[in-house]
């Protein structure tokens, strides 16, 4: 999958997911996604979050930078400084085929994330 970039939003104390189908598994993820060729890791998690949940988002530090053997490439994970708009199902235009889909938006708490495992090192970076 290559070097993918997410944006961290919160607010009151909670975080916002995306539930994805990914070939065939459901997962919730931070809104991101791929990288696109001449834009930054910054670049791409405004884009893909205002692509997945319709939020303008100001991205702010980089709270997480690692390996990930899911999708066998880098992972950039930002806080959001900010963000606008009203939260909204989007699309994710990057995988072609209906090999994802996006299924819905929701906040959780963010000690209900503890244990997930891609999410967990960025929650307790947060709290």
């Amino acid at each position: 999958m290559g070097t993918r970039s997410c944006v961290a939003i919160v607010d009151q104390g909670r975080i916002l997911m995306v539930r994805q189908r990914y070939k065939g598994e459901q997962l919730w993820t931070l809104p991101g996604g791929s990288i696109e060729e001449g834009e930054t890791a910054a670049e791409a998690a405004k884009r893909e979050a205002l692509e997945e949940t319709g939020l303008t988002v100001e991205v702010g530090e980089l709270v997480a930078e690692r390996y990930s053997e899911r999708i066998k490439g880098m992972y950039y994970c930002f806080l959001a400084k900010s963000a606008e708009g009203v939260p909204a199902l989007g699309t994710d235009p990057e995988l072609e085929g209906g090999r994802q889909e996006l299924e819905q938006l929701r906040w959780f708490r963010l000690e209900e994330l503890l244990e997930h495992q891609e999410i967990s090192p960025i929650i307790e970076r947060l709290r």
